[in-house]
Parts: C-alpha cells; sequence; structure tokens
C-alpha cells in the first residue's frame, strides 16, 4: 500500500463529512483511511462508520474508550498503518483530491524520506509554503536547521514510515502543539527532503480550534510540553550541536508566546499562580536553552516586542508582570 492517512476526530460532527469527501476521492486509489474517534460525544461516529460501510477496503475506524488528545489518536492510527507513507489530517480541514497523489509521486522521483506542499490559512486568507526549494534535496545539517527553524505542519507532509518506525518515532498525547517536536526529530532523522508550491491543504482554523484557547492553563501546558518535547526528543543525538541553534530559537519562540500571554493576561490571573507557573518556566528554560538567545543565529527572526519580552523575562518575573510599555 502506497498511502496511509490518519485523521483523530473528536466532535467534529459539522467538519468531518467535507474532510471525508475530499480524502475518499482522492486521486490515488492504493491508500487507506484510518479514522480514530477520540471517544466523541456528538454522534460523529455514525458518520465514521457510514464511511467504513462505504468503504470497506479504504477506511478502518478505531474508536478510543476515553478523551485522550490527538497526539495519542495519531499514534493509534502510527500503530495501525501499513502504508509505505504517512499523512495526517485534521477532521475539521480539507485536503485538494490530489494532494496524496502528487506529494507521493514527488517522493518516489525523488527518493524523499519526507514530502511537503503549500496550505492556504482561512482565517488569513493566505498561502504558505515552509519548506522551499532551497532546502530540498540531500538534507546536510544547515539545510535541516533552516527547515527546523522555518517552522511547518505534519498535516501538509508525507512521511517514510519506515523512517518514523525505525526510531519508533511517536507524539505527545496532549491537546496542543503535539506535533512540533515530532516534526523537529522527523527532519533531524531525514536524509531527504521534496516539496512542491501547490497549495493542496486548506486549514480552516475554525474558532473551536485547540490551539485558539486562550485558556492560560492549557496555553501553558500546550507551550511547555511542546518545548521540554523538542529537548528530549533532540539533545542526546550525535548532531545536536550542530541543530542546536535551530532547536534553540524553536523552544525560545515557545518560551517567549508563554511569557507573552502571561502578560497579557496578567490582571486576570491571580498573582501567586503567575509566579508559580513562570518560576517554574523559567527553570525549564535554564535546562533547555543553554545558549545566549541574542547570540543565537536565528534571532533575528524574533519581532521588537518579543524581544522586549525576552529582555524582561530575563530580568524576572517581576519586571515582566509590572512593565507599563
Amino acid at each position: 500500500m502506497k498511502i496511509s492517512v490518519i485523521v483523530p476526530v473528536y466532535n467534529a460532527k459539522d467538519t468531518i463529512v467535507n474532510c471525508l469527501g475530499n480524502l475518499l476521492n482522492q486521486t490515488c486509489t492504493d491508500m487507506e483511511i484510518l479514522l480514530i474517534d477520540d471517544a466523541s460525544t456528538d454522534g460523529c461516529d455514525a458518520i465514521l462508520q457510514d464511511a467504513k460501510r462505504q468503504f470497506p477496503d479504504k477506511v478502518r475506524v478505531f474508536k478510543q474508550e476515553k478523551n485522550q488528545g490527538p497526539g495519542a489518536a495519531r499514534n493509534v492510527g502510527l500503530d495501525m498503518a501499513q502504508g509505505e507513507y504517512i499523512g495526517f489530517v485534521d477532521a475539521d480541514d480539507v485536503v485538494d483530491v490530489t494532494m496524496y497523489e502528487k506529494l507521493y509521486d514527488i517522493a518516489k522521483r525523488k527518493d524523499a524520506d519526507i514530502t511537503d506542499c503549500g496550505f492556504f490559512r482561512e482565517s488569513q486568507n493566505k498561502a504558505l509554503l515552509h519548506f522551499d526549494s532551497s532546502f530540498c534535496g540531500d538534507l546536510d545539517n544547515e539545510k535541516k536547521s533552516g527547515l527546523i527553524a522555518s517552522g511547518g505542519f505534519t498535516v501538509t507532509k508525507l512521511f517514510r514510515r519506515s523512517m518514523i518506525e525505525s526510531i519508533g518515532l511517536r507524539f505527545r498525547p496532549s491537546y496542543g502543539l503535539e506535533d512540533m517536536d515530532l516534526l523537529i526529530r522527523a527532519i533531524a532523522e531525514a536524509k531527504k527532503i521534496a516539496s512542491t508550491d501547490e497549495v493542496l491543504y486548506v486549514y480552516k482554523d475554525s474558532g473551536a480550534s485547540l490551539s485558539k484557547e486562550m485558556d492560560f492553563g492549557k496555553y501553558y501546558q500546550n507551550h511547555i510540553g511542546a518545548l521540554i518535547g523538542i529537548y528530549e526528543k533532540m539533545h542526546d543525538l550525535p548532531d545536536y550541536p550542530e541543530l542546536c541553534d535551530a532547536c534553540e530559537y524553536c523552544m525560545t519562540a515557545l518560551y517567549t508566546n508563554i511569557m507573552s500571554l502571561a502578560y497579557k493576561m496578567r490582571n486576570d490571573i491571580p498573582r501567586k499562580v503567575l509566579d508559580e507557573l513562570l518560576t517554574g518556566l523559567i527553570q525549564v528554560r535554564q535546562t533547555c536553552i543553554t545558549h545566549s538567545i541574542e547570540g543565537n543565529p536565528y534571532y533575528h527572526m524574533f519581532g521588537d516586542e518579543t524581544r522586549i519580552i525576552l529582555k524582561l523575562a530575563d530580568e524576572g518575573v517581576d519586571a515582566l508582570l509590572s512593565y507599563n510599555g
């Protein structure tokens, strides 16, 4: 089988039909769709079972006993996958019907471990491509560093399954940013990467998206989990000294995001809670980010507001939370 596409589904009754429509009509016919029902309660499981009945040779459904988050659901899919390459789709997004045929053809022609495409973000009315042609082909640590620092998403890509399985790579069981550290480690493992600038994935960015929730506790846990996840997946690799700047840039961005939201919400959260959380965050930063942030070659990618937050955070929690600029 050429491709396995893993779709975590949780209470997606309003979006899963559109998502499945384009998946089931892919021009690549040698593929399976793994629908992982993460203990949905809105009745969308009936839609998944109906898809399985209509397409028994293409659709497989697995139901979780309890809701565990998209990372855990994707891990179930990885355990089930049989395809040569693996793709991931979110249940509220839509892919072009030619996406997987095109990505697979490129992967085979280029012998690529990871293949990427452009995506359209509806909320911003903007199309983006993270893997441009200068990063593609045979990878050295300089190219890998550029890819790591440029970010991206697992959902716009195909991954060679044998590469994923050779190191037992899995998602953190979580509810947000669960793919960030996995993508960085996959880039570190890849020997070749290819891409197309065609926009083949539509990111719906719905109001219910986990990444948009502004519950500070969840935001904190998601971001600090990703920060620690990057460090744990990467720091023991033999090539980490060469990839460290890019990894620390990503970790610093996560660190700063938390500090920035804490500043914006400082009047809505008890000071004792903020002191405890941010003190813990600073300790994590000191463990995981060991080089000078200002000396990082990717420091120029931070905006002025981020640099101010970094400077204030270096002065301590009091300096950050009392800032009136």
